[in-house]
């Protein structure tokens, strides 16, 4: 046990490993909202669950229940958005996090593609889509960097955040530095 602690020591402070804390710390209140929603939908008292059922026609049930599955049924979708995020923030220091997000879940949905079904977005895929939000933000922050250092893109008279937008969308490299 004593010989892992220098090797958790030095992987504590990776962007990985402080994004993935971030990411899952952020999700707490979506989780806690979908674990009482499904404590509310299937309290092991008869009396309650003939009330639940009955009460407005059911859609009081019905409510308790779509809260569940927007958490838990979407649970992989909101691990990427949260996880991506914050390893944007962790590595641009928020001004352009915005992307991280985008090119992971498109990363993600390009995996996933042959399967053509929302079930993908559920917990059992949460493993994988933490790994491909991992290399996909990788990848996109190393190439972001190797771009950069090729040659600039200027656009003058433009909007700064405009500039931005076009270093992260086109082929073209430019210094977000200089806008």
């Amino acid at each position: 046990m004593e010989s892992l602690r220098p090797l958790a020591g030095k992987k504590r402070g990776s962007i990985a490993f402080l994004a993935i804390r971030e990411g899952l710390f952020s999700m707490i209140p979506l989780l806690l909202l979908g674990s009482f929603s499904l404590v509310f939908a299937n309290f092991p008292v008869p009396a309650y669950q003939a009330w639940l059922a009955s009460f407005a026609g059911g859609r009081l049930l019905l409510l308790i229940r779509g809260l569940y599955q927007a958490t838990f049924g979407y649970l992989a979708f909101i691990m990427v958005l949260t996880v991506s995020y914050a390893y944007g923030r962790e590595c641009t220091g928020g001004e352009t996090a915005v992307f991280y997000p985008l090119v992971s879940l498109s990363g993600f949905i390009a995996f996933v593609y042959p399967s053509q079904s929302a079930s993908v977005f559920g917990p059992e895929w949460c493993f994988t889509a933490l790994c491909i939000t991992l290399v996909s933000c990788w990848l996109f922050r190393t190439s972001m960097r190797w771009i950069a250092k090729i040659r600039y893109l200027h656009t003058s008279g433009t909007d700064p955040l405009f500039n931005l937008c076009l270093l992260y969308t086109s082929p073209s490299p430019r210094d977000p530095k200089t806008s």
